[in-house]
């Protein structure tokens, strides 16, 4: 997250890291107790070589009191994403581990249903472990910023048609983005799991909107995963 600030697990208790080899890779959103959202581009390998770390603030303790960490035993991409279309459409994957006791610092997120409308024009929070600038490596700890959810046209009027589709739901703030490392991770509005990190400037320069996929346009195929 650029311009972002410190937060804590209890505070965001549904984020998980996707982890490929034991290091942080990408985010990814707890949606039950065997369960969690993340974006498809982050789950091209063999199911052998990830696992989801949940419960902790700091993304290289794995051994706390309120740590999980669980190998995948599930792993299913939206079967209509693809990384090789303009925009990455259909960017989202349900991953599936054995069932983890949730504490305080370990909850499942409500996904946004369709019914919760486009959230355009709404003040949202974005979460990740991702890169804080363009270069660098990954905060330790859990970053957070404010956003504000844009219409479709409105993002569509920085990115164009092409890459901008229904299933999509962008985000921007002055100074403020998502970048490498946050991808798959939560975009929660009103307590909803509303969009995945999909996206954005190559640089992670703020003045581009950052693309999320929108969890309630998936909404049936992910409750079925």
């Amino acid at each position: 997250v650029v311009g972002g600030s410190d937060t804590t697990i209890g505070q965001y208790p549904h984020q998980l890291s996707l982890r490929v080899t034991g290091s942080h890779s990408c985010g990814a959103s707890l949606i039950g107790t065997t369960r969690a959202v993340t974006a498809a581009h982050c789950t091209g390998s063999a199911i052998a070589v990830y696992s989801i770390l949940g419960g902790t603030t700091d993304r290289t303790v794995t051994n706390c009191a309120t740590c999980v960490l669980r190998d995948l035993n599930f792993l299913n991409r939206h079967p209509a994403y693809d990384g090789n279309a303009p925009g990455y459409p259909n960017d989202v994957a349900v991953i599936g581990f054995a069932a983890v006791a949730t504490n305080t610092n370990l909850q499942a997120i409500s996904l946004a249903t369709p019914s919760d409308g486009n959230f355009a024009g709404d003040s949202c929070v974005i979460t990740g472990w991702g890169q804080t600038g363009s270069i660098g490596g990954l905060p330790d700890a859990l970053q957070l910023a404010t956003m504000n959810v844009l219409t479709n046209a409105d993002c569509t009027n920085t990115w164009g048609a092409v890459r901008i589709n229904d299933g999509h739901i962008c985000v921007s703030a002055a100074g403020r983005s998502a970048c490498s490392g946050d991808s798959g991770g939560p975009l929660e509005c009103s307590n909803r799991l509303a969009g995945a990190t999909s996206w954005g400037e190559a640089s992670c320069d703020p003045s581009y909107p950052s693309v999320y996929t929108r969890v309630s346009y998936f909404y049936t195929w992910i409750i079925a995963q």
